[in-house]
């Protein structure tokens, strides 16, 4: 049986807060869960937070990738 982690365990292991991935989820991004029980507990699937983090950029300075979670859009201006 794979293990599942409650929102606040999935989010330790992927190093953001619960918040975020309470947002992530709204946005309709981030690694896959269900909900369970009457109260609609988020539960995330082992496999799926794995699979996210192996979906990540690796290095680069520490700047997601465009269109991952924390994008960064960047305006150049040119200096006379």
């Amino acid at each position: 049986m794979q293990r599942l982690f409650t929102r606040r365990e999935a989010a330790q292991r992927l190093g953001v807060q619960p918040g975020t991935l309470a947002k992530w989820a709204y946005l309709g991004i981030g690694p896959k869960f269900f909900k369970l029980g009457g109260h609609g507990r988020a539960m995330y699937p082992e496999s799926s937070v794995v699979a996210y983090l192996r979906s990540l950029p690796v290095g680069g300075g520490g700047v997601p990738a465009a269109g991952e979670p924390g994008d960064v859009q960047l305006e150049h201006q040119e200096v006379l």
